[in-house]
């Protein structure tokens, strides 16, 4: 009886800390989704802008800290810097590059 409830308890522990690690693991998902879907607003609103008048700058799009810098004439590089968290909470930055060319 003894051996079984030892064994019972186990798989209850265990049971819980694969419910906390999915809950976490759901919810990176989400911010990372979120994330994502921040960065792509600002790229098409910073490609939608005048040639002449895409430059350097910075802002808080829909949470996420974010920075660009715009190099070169033509085309021009845009790398833009997001801020987020990972798994076990410190902050990472994602990069991204894309190219602008005059329509």
């Amino acid at each position: 009886m003894l051996v079984a409830v030892v064994l019972l308890s186990i798989a209850a522990v265990s049971l819980a800390s694969m419910s906390i690690m999915a809950a976490k693991l759901q919810r990176i998902g989400r911010l990372d989704g979120q994330m994502w879907h921040a960065v792509h607003y600002q790229m098409e609103s910073l490609s939608s802008m005048h040639y002449d008048s895409v430059s350097n700058g910075s802002a808080v799009v829909r949470g996420f800290p974010m920075s660009w810098t715009v190099q070169g004439a033509d085309p021009k590089v845009i790398v833009l810097d997001v801020q987020t968290l990972n798994f076990s909470g410190n902050t990472v930055h994602d990069t991204i590059v894309t190219y602008l060319a005059p329509n």
